[in-house]
């Protein structure tokens, strides 16, 4: 029986939510103000900003933006520690300063000149969060609603890292905001020993899944060669791409018929060289960087999607995978185990464990039935639990909820 994205979608139990607006349009909207990296800026932080800009959310609010990217975005984005001044160049270092404190001084302005009904705080960890921290403090000083929302993956090993001190700060600055906003229980349980956990919502990432309605989910399994996507992004190497490569070499040590698509690595020098030294170039194809159609097209023609990464929160290229009807093998780390059930939608491997990895992929690419039922559980539930129209309302009911106490 051929399925399409749109039709698996039709039998959840829980279909995409729809928004119908109950106020008239003259009727004052209260003001959102979104803070965090714009274009040309990228990220998972980007692109959930300009997600937002959908009517599930503009017909009740207005939103505007205050950008944050520097000159820095892109070259240093997620550094793990705080060598990031001797690396990125004095000139570099001295106008990412020049931007930083221009956004910082021009802040209190738009907060006067909007008056915006709360502050929605985009940040990450390391730098991001410091810098934000100043937009926390600024927010309420001036009286405003503030939401702080943590997207960084590696906020865990921030906190651990820093010092005495800087853990107290750390602590401080998550008193201030009204809302905390994390993308999962795991990272709830986390900053719940830190903040109060009453003021702590879980807001996952999400997909526009009907981006893909129109794509066939049996022409996976029509294909005679299998191919198997990784995306590494600016850290690909903590998303594990020399364990995939060394998975490689035991893939294909047996399964000849297979392509492994590596995109997105341009950060990794030598990739190239890489997969000639250990015998696998034949089987790889490397990609550079991919636009949002290009990625969408990859992620259609591709069979399996790997992340054996180190360090998540909740990646938006696995929802993607699995939006598209992709069997996930992941690492067992963050907020992947909340999504990734072993055995029924995917493979959770430990970090680093590239035997395993390799062995998960070749006990999919044997099996045919196993794909398939794997392919339809994903596109399930992102329809139920992951979609932009889910989401976003629960976005909207944050804000409702975050007015009407301070009405009350």
């Amino acid at each position: 029986m051929p399925y399409r994205n749109d039709q698996i979608r039709a039998e959840t139990n829980r279909p995409p939510a729809t928004f119908i607006s109950t106020e008239s349009r003259s009727e004052k909207r209260k003001k959102i103000l979104v803070l965090g990296p714009l274009p040309p800026s990228s990220g998972g932080i980007t692109t959930f900003i300009m997600s937002m800009f959908d009517r599930r959310l503009t017909e009740k609010y207005q939103l505007k933006t205050f950008g944050t990217d520097r000159p820095t975005v892109g070259v240093t984005h997620n550094v793990l520690d705080y060598t990031l001044m001797l690396r990125m160049g004095f000139p570099v270092l001295f106008k990412s300063y020049v931007y930083t404190f221009a956004h910082l001084l021009s802040f209190p302005f738009v907060l006067i000149k909007n008056r915006p009904d709360i502050v929605h705080i985009n940040t990450a960890s390391y730098w991001s969060f410091w810098e934000n921290a100043i937009y926390v403090y600024l927010s309420r000083i001036f009286g405003t609603k503030t939401i702080l929302h943590i997207h960084g993956s590696d906020f865990e090993i921030f906190y651990k890292e820093s010092n005495y001190f800087f853990k107290l700060l750390i602590g401080l600055t998550l008193i201030f905001p009204e809302k905390i906003i994390v993308l999962s229980q795991y990272w709830k349980q986390l900053v719940g020993k830190l903040a109060p956990m009453d003021k702590i919502s879980v807001i996952t990432n999400f997909v526009d899944s009907s981006a893909y309605d129109s794509f066939p989910v049996e022409k996976k399994f029509s294909n005679d060669k299998i191919n198997i996507l990784f995306i590494g992004g600016q850290e690909a190497k903590r998303k594990g791409l020399y364990d995939v490569i060394n998975a490689i070499q035991i893939v294909t040590s047996q399964n000849k018929n297979v392509l492994f698509v590596l995109a997105n690595c341009s950060g990794v020098k030598g990739l190239n060289a890489l997969c000639e030294r250990k015998k696998v170039s034949s089987y790889t194809k490397i990609l550079g960087y991919l636009s949002k159609e290009e990625k969408t097209k990859v992620f259609c023609n591709s069979d399996l999607y790997l992340l054996p990464s180190y360090s998540e929160g909740l990646p938006i290229s696995i929802l993607e995978a699995m939006a598209t009807g992709l069997p996930i093998i992941a690492s067992s780390v963050g907020s992947i185990p909340e999504v990734i059930q072993d055995g029924k939608n995917g493979f959770l491997i430990e970090a680093g464990d590239y035997k395993a990895l390799a062995e998960k992929i070749k006990l999919l690419i044997r099996n045919k039935d196993l794909r398939q039922q794997m392919a339809i559980n994903n596109v399930k539930k992102i329809a139920a639990n992951y979609d932009k129209n889910v989401v976003l309302l629960q976005l909207r009911n944050e804000y409702d909820k975050l007015l009407e106490k301070a009405t009350a």
